[in-house]
Order: C-alpha cells, then sequence, then structure tokens
C-alpha cells in the first residue's frame, strides 16, 4: 500500500549476530527507499543505517545489532510505470541468533578440510520449515567468515480472523510523534488502517501479516488536544480500539539537588551541599529537562506549572 512512509517495530533480542531488513516493490520501475532506526534509552530513534538507491528494491544487514526496539521506515520516493501512485511491496526482517534455529539446518561435511588452490563443496540441509522466508547462516570457524543462505518454503496460508488484540504505547504520546500499534488476531494479509478518535481520515494503512499480525509505528496528528484520546485499528470485518494520552511535553530526566548553608570552612557540624541524581532527596527541588522534540513519554512526570 503506498503513502508518504510507512514505518513498521522489530524487536531485536540480546545476543542477535545478524539482522537483516528486506525490501522488495511489486513494480520494479519504482523507487523506495530503506531507513533503519534503533529507540533510544530516552525514547528518541538513531539512525543506524539505510539504503537509499535508485532502485526498488533495498536491504539493510547488521552485524552484532544491539538489542532493543528498532523502527523501520519505508519511504516512497517515487512511484513507478505499473503502480505510479499506489505501490505495492513487501518488507521482510530476519534476526539470527547463536543458536540452532528451526528446520534442524545443518552443514555437511561438518568440519571443512580444505587444501589451498582446491574448491570446497559444502552442502547445506534442513526440513520441516512451515511456509514462508527464511535466513540461516554457514560460520568458518573463528576466522569471521560466514555465508548466508536464504530459503524460500513458499507462501503461508493467510490465517482466519479470531479475536483481536490492540497494545498502543507509550501511554503518555506526544501530538504528531509516534506511537507502536501492535495487534493480533486479524484477518490474515488484509488491508487494515488505523484512525484516532473516530476520524474518516486514516493515519495509517496496510496490509496485515499472513499471520494475522502487524507490529506499526504510526504518526499521530500534530493538531491533537492534551488529554485522553481513543486509537482505532479496523478491516476486513474487525474494529478494536485501544486508549493513549498526549501529553505538553516529555521528561527526559530528572536530578535532585540538596539545599544547605556552607562557607566553606570544615567544621563537625557543617557539611558541603551534596549533588544527587534520581529522585528528590529529602528538602530537594526536582528539575524537569523537558525536550519536545522527543518522541516518547519517558522518566518521571512533572507539571510545567509545578513551582520548585
Amino acid at each position: 500500500m503506498g503513502g508518504s512512509t510507512h514505518r513498521y517495530a522489530v524487536d531485536v533480542p540480546d545476543g542477535a549476530a545478524f539482522a537483516r531488513f528486506a525490501l522488495d516493490a511489486a513494480d520494479d520501475s519504482a523507487d523506495l527507499d530503506l531507513f533503519l532506526y534503533r529507540e533510544s534509552d530516552t525514547g528518541g530513534f538513531l539512525r543506524v543505517g539505510q539504503s537509499a538507491t535508485g532502485s526498488a528494491d533495498e536491504q539493510v544487514d547488521v552485524t552484532l545489532p544491539e538489542p532493543g526496539a528498532y523502527l523501520v521506515e519505508v519511504d516512497f520516493y517515487s512511484g513507478g510505470t505499473e503502480q505510479p501512485t499506489e505501490l505495492g511491496y513487501t518488507f521482510t526482517s530476519y534476526v539470527l541468533g547463536t543458536g540452532a534455529g528451526e528446520g534442524g539446518f545443518t552443514t555437511d561435511p561438518g568440519t571443512l578440510e580444505g587444501t589451498l588452490g582446491e574448491r570446497a563443496v559444502v552442502t547445506a540441509s534442513w526440513h520441516d520449515l512451515a511456509p514462508g522466508a527464511y535466513l540461516g547462516a554457514v560460520t568458518f570457524g573463528d576466522t569471521g567468515l560466514r555465508t548466508l543462505v536464504t530459503v524460500d518454503a513458499g507462501a503461508a496460508a493467510p490465517q482466519d480472523p479470531a479475536e483481536p488484540e490492540l497494545t498502543v504505547g507509550p501511554e503518555w504520546a506526544r501530538a504528531g510523534g509516534d506511537v507502536r500499534v501492535t495487534a493480533s488476531g486479524l484477518a490474515g494479509g488484509a488491508v487494515h488502517e488505523v484512525v484516532v478518535d473516530g476520524s474518516t481520515t486514516p493515519v495509517r494503512s496496510g496490509r496485515s501479516a499472513a499471520s494475522g499480525r502487524l507490529d506499526w509505528y504510526v504518526a499521530l496528528p500534530g493538531d491533537l488536544a492534551e488529554g485522553e484520546h481513543t486509537l482505532t485499528l479496523r478491516g476486513a470485518g474487525t474494529e478494536v480500539s485501544a486508549p493513549f494520552r498526549v501529553s505538553p511535553l516529555t521528561v527526559s530526566s530528572l536530578w535532585g539537588y540538596s539545599v544547605g548553608a556552607w562557607d566553606g570552612t570544615p567544621g563537625p557540624s557543617s557539611t558541603p551541599p551534596t549533588r544527587v541524581r534520581g529522585p528528590c532527596a529529602p528538602r530537594s527541588c526536582p528539575r524537569a529537562a523537558a525536550r519536545p522534540t522527543s518522541r516518547r513519554w519517558t522518566g518521571w512526570a512533572a507539571s510545567p506549572a509545578s513551582p520548585c
């Protein structure tokens, strides 16, 4: 489904060895770009990779990716001759761990004894893979070298709809910022759209995976008022909603300062003031650092009008 940008969420677990984010456009004469961001500790997004060539298909590979939530952005740079406005594509993400993986992936021989100048042949095999796309890796001892193996086990059959579940986070968001929309139990491969407060204009549309799941980052309208709002996901006979709140500021850190008098002279009853970090200590004054451009609500809540 075409649009200015589409954003997807991908979780990378601790200990991942490799990650690939691949974009396959339905119209090879179009120009789509791919950008990869990692969510920071303060809730912002740091760009860690991109593939923005003049071709329709793009791919970003990351070796030893840091664990955490990643935002993958598909940018529709220009349409093609077959699909000048509505650009179809397939986005696939792979995350490789260090374990055995699926399908009993093995190589024969398990240990390779090569001779300089001679070609060595290794046979990779697997079995009983469920339909879908897979990525594997053959490593060569401690050399740091590897060969990546892709397997197409056929298209997965779309799942029938079940009891839908919807999660919207974070609970507090900023007008114009992003929220993460995660849903399951949907009709597989069906078109769904996201609306805010019952609007007739969707803020995001696209297809769910064949498994009936979707995991999107959705940009909120910039004119949302402070307070409670409702996000609704609908499509293919399904409509499910979840609440969220818009805050006028984002707190990124909180500092506490103890207050006391000291003339600089050491004495048994006088000590220099102590600077502490974290929740306020006794007789301390909280200072909230507001950063309006941050995309997530993190840290400690503080009212802009609260006196210190």
